[in-house]
């Protein structure tokens, strides 16, 4: 029950202290998640609410897999969240929040045509490195020559 009552005093706190969003700039609400008050998570909610569907476009058009553009939206409102109080804006967050999100799909693409080369290489025999073989062929031969009489 105390927990109840602890979600409604936060609710209210937010709904009568500033914490109501609705009809505010985005530069009102960029300030709000700058500055973490008690406002800051509804402000940070009504930005994603706003932009998140296009940024997670973005990242689908660039990445093709669903899974790695939701990674790519987290990123893009984790730079956000980190910057609010470095960024400025006039109108809306839009192109700031498509750039990012390009720039974070665009290192994950990256970041996954690194892994597959390496994985690639990795699978093949040639790759393992020749003092490994060595070092295994030496043990090999060594508990031969231990078994001779």
């Amino acid at each position: 029950m105390a927990s109840t009552e602890a979600a409604i005093g936060r609710d209210l706190r937010r709904l009568f202290g500033g914490g109501g969003v609705a009809g505010l700039t985005e530069a009102q609400l960029l300030d709000r998640v700058a500055r973490r008050d008690e406002s800051a998570d509804a402000a940070f909610e009504a930005i994603m609410t706003r932009h998140g569907p296009a940024v997670l476009a973005c990242c689908r058009r660039v990445l093709g897999d669903a899974a790695a553009a939701e990674d790519a939206l987290q990123a893009t409102f984790l730079v956000l969240f980190r910057r609010a109080g470095s960024i400025r804006v006039e109108q809306s967050l839009a192109p700031w929040l498509l750039h990012v999100a390009r720039i974070a799909a665009l290192k994950a693409r990256e970041g996954e045509g690194r892994r597959r080369v390496r994985e690639h290489r990795a699978a093949r025999p040639e790759a393992i490195a020749p003092e490994a073989v060595l070092s295994d062929l030496r043990l090999l031969v060594c508990g031969e020559v231990d078994r001779l009489p």
